[in-house]
């Protein structure tokens, strides 16, 4: 089975932070030097044909000006509709999180130790599914170190672990229900949560399986190629061997804002400006896990995380 990628750690920049302004661990930079890398030389063998008199004619700058005003609403467009997207992926996981405390406060209250160990374990059970599922990886070492390797692989059937623990949580209520162990009251209070949960995953199934159009994609990448191509042609004569410089300067902002957008329309690939799945279910694991004072779980979970 493939292991899941290990998540980099986040890193946080203050607001008051200046020197942190120009560090690369963090930024988009790395991602994008190719890219820039090939703009500037292509400018620089512009700017050379227009030194050596190569190129008869000079591009009037209000286009350039024009297609950049254009490019730039673009931009704008695609960053914005893909923070959109990394926001409503954490706040669905900012409701997961209530909700599955909701489930271990009540379970605590409602059933004896046996029953709400097993409610925790299969909350967690879809916790740590969710992470691995959109993670796009098989393992699932930790809910393996709770249930055991028979239990998890019942878990994995179709139509995936998520799904299967909030069904055997359904079925756990109901049948507390038929022994008079709760009231009907009580087991609708606790599927509210366990609908809840469903709705969550359900949403960031839908921001990972719908990227923006590839029509939108394909077009804003080739006006942004044209915009950086077209630049030496219309400040050569003003700038020039100085030009390759001032393309450098447009690419790094146009190119990094166009590969953020890329980065935050997927906000569960696991890269560093990603929605951190890994904190969050660990922060559920390690909440859940206390509330109901189960230390030898909480040992269990940490050898799997560090084995993961």
């Amino acid at each position: 089975m493939r292991r899941a990628p290990s998540p980099s750690p986040t890193v946080l920049v203050h607001r008051h932070d200046w020197h942190r302004t120009f560090v690369v661990r963090g930024s988009v930079l790395p991602r994008i030097l190719f890219r820039l890398a090939v703009f500037t030389a292509v400018a620089a063998a512009e700017t050379f044909a227009n030194v050596r008199g190569l190129i008869p004619f000079e591009l009037p700058w209000s286009v350039t000006a024009v297609m950049g005003s254009a490019v730039g609403l673009l931009l704008a467009f695609r960053t914005n509709s893909g923070y959109e997207r990394f926001w409503e992926a954490r706040t669905a996981w900012g409701a997961i999180v209530n909700r599955t405390r909701n489930l271990a406060r009540q379970a605590h209250a409602l059933f004896d130790a046996e029953t709400t160990r097993e409610v925790i374990l299969l909350t967690l059970a879809f916790t740590h599914g969710a992470k691995h599922h959109f993670a796009r990886s098989e393992s699932t070492p930790e809910v393996e170190a709770l249930l055991g390797t028979e239990r998890t692989r019942e878990l994995h059937l179709a139509p995936g672990m998520p799904q299967r623990a909030l069904l055997a949580l359904s079925t756990l209520f109901a049948r507390a229900r038929r022994e008079g162990t709760i009231d009907s009251i009580d087991q609708q209070r606790l599927e509210a949560d366990v609908a809840v949960l469903i709705d969550q995953f359900g949403i960031c199934q839908r921001i990972r399986s719908t990227p923006l159009p590839a029509a939108y994609v394909i077009q804003l990448r080739t006006a942004l190629s044209f915009l950086l191509v077209s630049v030496p042609l219309a400040v050569g004569a003003n700038f020039g061997w100085f030009a390759p410089f001032l393309v450098f300067v447009i690419a790094y902002v146009f190119l990094g804002m166009e590969q953020i957008g890329t980065e935050l329309e997927d906000p569960f690939e696991r890269t560093r400006n990603d929605v951190n799945l890994e904190a969050i279910s660990g922060t559920i694991q390690d909440d859940l896990l206390a509330l109901c004072d189960m230390p030898s779980d909480m040992g269990k979970l940490r050898d799997a995380r560090q084995a993961s």
